[in-house]
């Protein structure tokens, strides 16, 4: 039987996720905000995806783990507990996608013996602020298919209940499992998780990936983005992963390799113009919000691309992966060739304008080196298509994934949020 537990648990997410793909005005969405009505608390969160170093398949699991606890008290981060959780989740639909179709995602977590029926409605973007509705409820055990009469009934708003409850069906799923450290730093408090997520393929394969999160509990923003920079410098140290930043939600993913939902790589025509950043940029106060909101915005279109391009052979074709890679080195082309007054910038010093130049400058450099402008082989040759995606891969991998490049995305995204605290 499944119970309320106590009315609604009503959460508002305002969204921002550091670093670019679903990034929709300016404000970019690798760091997640999200409000809560229940709690009146904010939760912010850095996602990042990690792999195996070349060489290293001998790294497991338990051996990350211990360098992970390792790196924390190295660095300073005091860890308060630290567990490990499995997460199965359930997703639902009707067999023409009526609720997602509509915006709408249903899902049920069963986390050891707890489970918990949610929905989460679309997002709203209102100045920057993403506003993301999501409803909880606490049950007694996993249903066949959960009671959508335990929501409020607007949110169903246009859709006919009684038609989703008896056609819904559980379409997809997703196990992880979670190791979690809350940890204090600074006299803050964040959640580190390290994900090992397997998704269902609609051929019935399993495809794995490997997560690291850092959540704000308690604190500034500041001391996220520190405990960030810290940990990925302990990571890198010992050379066990490389990691990118990541904004596509396990749920979206899992829909990707279900075949039930699909990306669309961006048009070069989609990206905007970034002018020389020079003095008289910075006494146009109108001018340069306007350039930091087309950074801002082709970032979030390479991420689009480099997230499709990293859904690997079960989420797209190789000729998908070659249009993402081709968007990717145009936008970053672009973004490399930006002209900066470097003498205006540093007589400004304004912090997010430093950061805007250090990260334009990190993408410039990172490009010259990464090969990214090459078509061919060593010798010439031209690649046939499979080739081709390996060949971008190992440019993609060696930009992404410097560690300088990271530095100043966070630099870059975070110097906005330098006001927010938990």
């Amino acid at each position: 039987m499944q119970n309320r537990s106590g009315n609604y648990r009503i959460e508002y997410r305002r969204m921002i996720i550091i670093w670019w793909n679903k990034y929709q005005t300016d404000i970019s969405e690798h760091i997640k905000l999200k409000s809560r009505t229940d709690t009146l608390s904010n939760e912010i969160e850095v996602k990042l995806m990690a792999e195996p170093l070349p060489g290293s398949e001998a790294v497991d699991a338990e051996m990350i783990k211990r360098h992970i606890s390792a790196v924390l008290n190295a660095k300073g981060a005091f860890i308060l507990k630290s567990s490990e959780k499995t997460l199965n989740n359930s997703y639902y639909d009707t067999e023409n996608q009526d609720l997602y179709r509509s915006g709408i995602a249903l899902r049920v977590r069963v986390t050891n013996s707890y489970v918990e029926a949610t929905v989460k409605t679309r997002r709203q973007s209102t100045g920057g602020i993403h506003i993301h509705p999501e409803y909880n409820v606490d049950l007694t055990a996993k249903p066949d298919v959960p009671r959508l009469d335990l929501f409020p009934e607007e949110i169903f708003s246009g859709l006919d209940r009684d038609f989703l409850q008896s056609h819904i069906y559980e379409n997809m799923a997703q196990s992880c499992i979670r190791q979690i450290w809350l940890v204090q730093y600074r006299g803050g408090e964040v959640e580190i998780s390290y994900d090992r997520v397997t998704y269902k393929t609609a051929a019935g394969c399993d495809v794995s990936s490997q997560e690291i999160e850092l959540e704000l509990k308690e604190g500034s923003t500041e001391i996220l983005k520190e405990l960030t920079e810290k940990l990925i410098d302990g990571i890198y140290e010992e050379n066990l992963l490389s990691l990118r930043l990541e904004s596509l939600s396990k749920m979206h993913r899992a829909a990707v390799y279900a075949g039930i939902s699909s990306l669309e790589v961006p048009k070069t025509c989609e990206l905007m113009p970034v002018p020389v950043i020079d003095e008289k940029m910075m006494l146009d106060a109108g001018a340069m919000e306007n350039t930091l909101k087309n950074i801002r915005h082709n970032l979030s279109l390479m991420g689009r691309a480099l997230s499709i391009f990293y859904l690997g052979e079960y989420g797209r074709t190789d000729k998908t992966a070659l249009d993402a890679y081709c968007f990717i080195r145009e936008a970053v082309r672009q973004m490399a060739d930006v002209p900066l007054n470097l003498l205006a910038v540093l007589e400004n010093r304004s912090g997010l304008c430093m950061a805007t130049v250090g990260l334009l400058q990190s993408i410039a450099g990172e490009y010259a080196y990464s090969g990214m402008s090459r078509s061919h082989d060593n010798d010439g040759n031209t690649l046939d298509e499979k080739e081709s995606v390996m060949a971008a891969e190992a440019a993609l991998t060696h930009m992404f994934t410097s560690k300088e490049l990271l530095r100043q995305l966070l630099e870059f995204n975070f110097n906005g949020l330098k006001d927010e605290k938990l």
